[in-house]
Parts: structure tokens; sequence; C-alpha cells
């Protein structure tokens, strides 16, 4: 059946900022047959049905490109914002931490806060169980459920790690710099002796999923913490498969200033250096954060063809500081977008106004970055690290029709000038709750801002019933200050 989408602008997303006034998307088993103007469409292909209005704008569906399927904040049990080395312990080792059992309602929400602000599709980078784990294909499956459920695309990208589970230093020596009393609570959760998962449990376990996965809808990538949680051993033998089966490389590379620290006093050319020298810079990697990349490791990394995720919120909360952006665009660096479970809401709107927000020089002669490079970052370069490039993207015939209905009635409100600028106008006003239809393959699976496919408030009732909040105890902070203490007076000794 032919359908088609009207808005009284149709934003295509490309670089030049590309609009149709008065436009229309024609679809026809959920993929786009042409776009132009609502007139000629309708005229060409007489759709059966036609979803919005001239109140509406018609834009791609977003993508987030690096998340970790976290609907719950960690700041609703207490564990607030800090740097990124402490605030993993003080998530992790909290009671009510990272390690509450409730994979698919956590995955779920995420999702469902992600599509309710026009995101498409996403990567998950997963953290929840580890490859040794008895659970570990089982946990795995309830978070591609979920998204199934939700009817989103995702590129899975379960975590592998194998060294540094506490300090960027061998495990025994940091665990003995601890008092006893860490020790022994250490010992008594399970985490000392501590246990890593074998590159064969890993690699069996991704095999088992892929095999069970042949999803139109679903990706899969290599998803090794990062090099400063990685054997050199581990990394080789996953850039080894990668290079045999194609598949894509997804990791947190060079996030804090701690780990820029880390790998010049390890490694003669730093982390990118060392991950030269392995042979993993290339188009099949992507680098979560990369906020501390100098301008030649920029130019390194854009001449490899390798794609980074900037994730603006995430490295504002947990004080990374500012990526460099702007040189990364100069030297014709692929950036997509990611929000980390940090933006508010998962809102990408925010996210992407943010980031136009962030990256303004202190110049006289300065400009913002581009609407439209922004949001081009967003859904073209997005494709491309979630591996759906060509799939889905700007608007062009061929694509999947993943799109998004903006109410732009209440974006106008009380006037918008003759001579602004649409996007710039939405990247600088508009949030998730002017979304008002989301569409995935030319199904619409968000109406009138709410999941059809979802019901919320059971989600909600779930959540809550299943989280069994503890609580703090006097002996998960008592560790937690013990571990993070040491780390800082290690990490100012560098």
């Amino acid at each position: 059946m032919v359908e088609a989408i009207r808005g009284r602008y149709v934003l295509i997303g490309d670089n030049k900022g590309s609009m149709i006034k008065d436009g229309a998307v024609v679809f026809d088993g959920g993929t786009i047959l042409d776009v132009g103007s609502f007139s000629e469409m309708e005229h060409i292909y007489h759709p059966e049905k036609i979803y919005g209005s001239t109140d509406h704008v018609v834009l791609p569906g977003l993508v987030n490109a690096h998340q970790h399927g976290s609907g719950i904040d960690m700041v609703r049990v207490g564990a607030t914002d800090g740097p990124l080395e402490p605030w993993i312990i003080n998530g992790w080792y909290h009671p009510d931490g990272r390690n509450v059992p409730i994979f698919y309602e956590n995955t779920l929400l995420a999702g469902l806060k992600m599509l309710k602000s026009g995101v498409t599709t996403t990567v998950h980078h997963y953290y929840g169980s580890e490859a040794h784990s008895e659970n570990y294909l089982e946990t795995m499956d309830v978070c591609l459920q979920a998204y199934r459920d939700l009817g989103m695309r995702v590129a899975f990208a379960p975590v592998i790690r194998d060294i540094h589970q506490f300090a960027y230093m061998d495990d025994d020596a940091f665990i003995s710099r601890l008092p006893t009393y860490a020790v022994d609570s250490l010992r008594k959760l399970g985490k000392i002796p501590v246990q890593y998962p074998t590159a064969t449990q890993y690699f069996g376990a991704f095999d088992k999923l892929r095999s069970q996965y042949k999803d139109d809808k679903i990706r899969f990538l290599y998803g090794p913490a990062g090099p400063q949680w990685c054997s050199t051993q581990l990394l080789e033998e996953i850039n080894e498969r990668s290079n045999q089966e194609g598949i894509g490389i997804h990791m947190h590379v060079l996030e804090s200033p701690v780990q820029r620290k880390y790998g010049d006093r390890e490694y003669p050319g730093g982390l990118i250096g060392y991950l030269e020298g392995l042979g993993l810079l290339d188009k099949r990697l992507t680098l979560a954060h990369a906020v501390q990349l100098t301008r030649e490791e920029i130019k390194k990394l854009a001449m490899a063809g390798c794609q980074v995720s900037h994730n603006p919120s995430s490295n504002l909360r947990l004080f990374n500081g500012v990526a460099p952006l702007r040189d990364m665009l100069e030297e014709g660096l692929s950036v997509g977008m990611g929000t980390d479970n940090s933006c508010p809401d998962e809102d990408m709107f925010r996210e992407m106004s943010l980031c136009s927000l962030l990256h303004r020089p202190q110049r006289i002669d300065a400009s913002q970055i581009p609407s439209s490079v922004i949001l081009n970052m967003n859904v073209a370069n997005g494709a491309k690290i979630a591996q759906f490039e060509g799939v889905i993207g700007p608007i062009e015939a061929g694509k999947k029709a993943d799109l998004i209905l903006l109410n732009f009635s209440k974006i106008e409100r009380p006037f918008i000038g003759p001579d602004a600028d649409v996007l710039t106008i939405i990247l600088a006003l508009a949030t998730k709750s002017d979304v008002d239809t989301v569409f995935v393959d030319g199904n619409p699976i968000v109406e009138q801002g709410s999941s059809t496919r979802v019901d919320e408030d059971k989600l909600f009732q779930d959540i809550r019933q299943k989280y069994q909040l503890k609580g703090d105890t006097s002996e998960a902070k008592r560790l937690r200050q013990a571990i993070t203490g040491e780390l800082i007076r290690l990490y100012k000794s560098w």
C-alpha cells in the first residue's frame, strides 16, 4: 500500500540542509519511493493514506550512536555525577547500582525514551553481564527482544574486558594498596579473586547470538570496552575476527583525562599509536567519546577512515571536557552522536542543541557549526556507525521509511520570522515533547508522542516491582570510599 507523510517542510538531512516546502515522502512496503512537493507526490502516487499536515515537519529518523541500554539513570539511586573513574566505582558498588538484574525492562525503558525523541536506530554497547556469566546469552537475548518489541533498529555490541577491573594498573597490585576491610568486602561480594571471561567464551556467545538473530533490524559489532581495559592479545584476536568477517568494532577510547595520561605513560605513541600498531585503525573502528584526541591523532583517524561517536552530555556530566569536534570536522573525520544514557530523558533534540552550543570558539569572527552539519552527523554518520549505511540516513528513494513528524505548530508559537532558518529553529527550540509520530519501515511506532507497542504505565510498574531498592549501607559506602580514594591518590601521582 502506497502511503505518504506530509509536512510544511521536509528536511532531507543532507550536509547542505536541503528542504522541501509543503513536501511529502512517499513509501510502500517500508521503503521510500520518492520525495518532493506534496502536490506532485499526490498527483503521481495517489497515496491511500497520508500522515502529517502543514502543521508538521518531516525529518529522517535519528540515530543514537553510543549508549548502554540504561533507561534508569544512576542519579536515581544516589550515584551522583563525578569524574569517570570514581563514578564507575560509585555506580557499580552501590547496592542499587548497575548490577540489578532487570535487563529487559532497563533496555525497554532506554529504547522507549529514545523512540519518543525520534531515535529510530541505536548502538547498544552492552555492559549488562559478562561472557563467563551463566546467564550471559539469556541477558543479551532479552535486551534484543526489547528492541524487537519496540520496533527499533539496533547495532548490538557486547562488551568484553580482561584487565584493569579497578584502576589502569595490574589488579593484584591495586588490591594490595587497599585497606584490609575493603579487600574483605570485595571478597564477600565475589569480586576477588578477579575473574574475567576468556576470548573463547566471548566469541562463542557472540557467534551463537548472531546465528539466532537473522533480522534486518539487528546488526552486531564487537564491543571491547577499550584499550585501557583489554589486553593486547584480546584486541589482536578481535581485530583478526573483525577483518575476516567484516564486522565493525565499537570501543571507548580517550574518554577521560586520566585515560590520556595512562596511554601516554604506557605507550610511546599513546593509545592511538598503540591501536595503529595493532592494525585497528580503519573504517571498521568507532571510537566512543574521543574527548582527549590531539589534532595529529584526529588527522590519523580521518585518513584511516575511522568513526567517532560524540557524546556531549556524557562528556560534561563525567567531567571529561569538550571533545575537539571542530578539529574533527575540519580534518574530515566521520562523527556521529550518542547520548551515552546521560542526556536528560534521552532527548536527542536537546543533545543536538547542546552540540551546537558547546562548540562555539571565543573569536569575534567565529560562527556556529551549521545546523545542517549537526543533523547530518546524526543521521548519516550515525547510520554508518550502526552499520546501516545505505539503509537509513538522509531521506531519499530506496532507503527505509524511518521518519519523524514534529509538531511544528507548537515550535513556532508565537511566531517565526520569514528570514529564520527552519532547521536552526528546530535544533534551538525543539525537544522530544514536540515529536508527534515516529515511523520505522513506514510503521507508526510512536503516535501522538506515545508508543503504539509498549504499555508505559505497566513498564514503570514492572520496574518499581523488580528493581527492589535496598538503599545504601555503611559497608558499601566505606568500600566505595576506599577504592575511589586510592584511585584518586594513584592518578594524582601520574
